[in-house]
């Protein structure tokens, strides 16, 4: 059956499941089938259409804040949404855990965390957590993939080769080449430590014409919103790492740095510990977590994804991007999410020791 007629099926069956409330009832019988385990979702961006690049950040799977409100509004209405610390209560203390529960979480600490999706919660009184680049907060500067995007969205260059990535001439003609050459790219540059990827960065903005420096857009929380989101008892904040390396490609002291300082830092500003770290790019392994470990972290989040009970290693907590598309299939996908990611076949699932984050 071709791949477009299966969809349109799969979306009128998510269809009729949802606006029968049939998916009530197979939630209930699912979910006790796998003991009440507890979804946790992630989610990079709220992006709305005064923001610069905004349909190309749509594009890479950033969600609406229209369509954020909606799914934020169903969870609050159907599911039991917990706080961070009580996940890991749940979890660590192997504690009863309430039916259908969900966690929201936030990478990077972008600003419009605080400009669309905070206020939303907020008028809802969801908790949430968001993961900080510790070594962004209050500055001009950006993420290497913020960069990355910037670099190549702005351009006027139609084609251009980087020679430490690869011998490929990237084209640039349309949106859809831009979006194609974003990802590409990206798995390049995944594959250097930090230091290296800025050189590379660096090379391509003198090719492309184009320094990100010069954007007089702040991308990134300011220490006053983060503690007005503190203040408000409904926002728990964690270490994402200073800025944003592939861990599993640094040495180990760029690692122990990454991990500590990040920490200390979140400690001094916020007068609070500092439990949870959130791996950049999903990627770490037994000496990272070693790390965790040593400097006082409870548990870590992944881009895995999966269900958590109490058989999860808390340093690798699994999680699973905030599903876009309509409310209809969000609601489905939700319903059936501890089958679907065991017996996939609606559901892409990554399984890997090693996450894979969308960036």
């Amino acid at each position: 059956m071709h791949i477009r007629s299966l969809n349109k099926i799969k979306r009128a069956l998510c269809f009729a499941l949802f606006y029968s409330g049939l998916i009530y009832l197979l939630r209930y019988i699912i979910y006790k089938i796998y003991g009440n385990p507890i979804i946790v979702l992630y989610i990079h961006r709220i992006v709305d259409r005064s923001q610069e690049m905004y349909s190309f950040l749509l594009k890479q799977g950033h969600l609406d804040i229209d369509d954020y409100e909606t799914k934020v509004k169903y969870l609050a209405k159907k599911y039991n949404i917990i706080s961070l610390q009580e996940c890991l209560e749940y979890i660590k203390d192997r504690k009863p855990r309430p039916k259908n529960s969900v966690v929201i979480t936030f990478d990077d600490g972008h600003h419009d965390l605080y400009r669309n999706a905070y206020p939303i919660l907020k008028k809802e009184k969801i908790p949430a957590t968001i993961f900080l680049t510790t070594g962004l907060i209050d500055s001009n500067d950006m993420t290497w993939f913020d960069k990355r995007d910037y670099i190549i969205f702005q351009t006027k260059v139609s084609e251009f080769q980087i020679k430490e990535l690869s011998d490929k001439v990237y084209s640039l003609s349309s949106d859809d080449e831009r979006i194609k050459t974003v990802w590409e790219i990206g798995k390049k540059l995944k594959e250097h430590n930090r230091h290296n990827i800025n050189k590379i960065l660096e090379n391509m903005s003198d090719k492309l014409k184009v320094n990100p420096n010069e954007s007089n857009n702040r991308l990134m929380l300011s220490w006053k919103e983060i503690l007005e989101m503190e203040n408000s008892g409904l926002i728990t904040f964690g270490s994402h790492g200073m800025y944003h390396p592939i861990l599993t490609n640094e040495h180990e002291g760029d690692i122990e740095y990454e991990i500590s300082r990040s920490k200390n830092i979140l400690e001094q500003k916020l007068n609070k510990t500092i439990f949870a770290f959130s791996y950049p790019n999903s990627n770490f392994n037994g000496m990272v977590k070693d790390k965790l470990r040593k400097y006082g972290y409870l548990c870590a989040f992944s881009t895995i994804t999966g269900i958590n009970d109490e058989k999860t290693d808390i340093f690798e907590i699994k999680r699973d991007g905030f599903f876009g598309g309509p409310i209809y299939v969000f609601g489905v996908k939700l319903a059936f999410f501890p089958l679907l990611t065991r017996n996939s076949w609606l559901f892409k699932k990554n399984n890997r020791s090693e996450g894979i984050s969308k960036k």
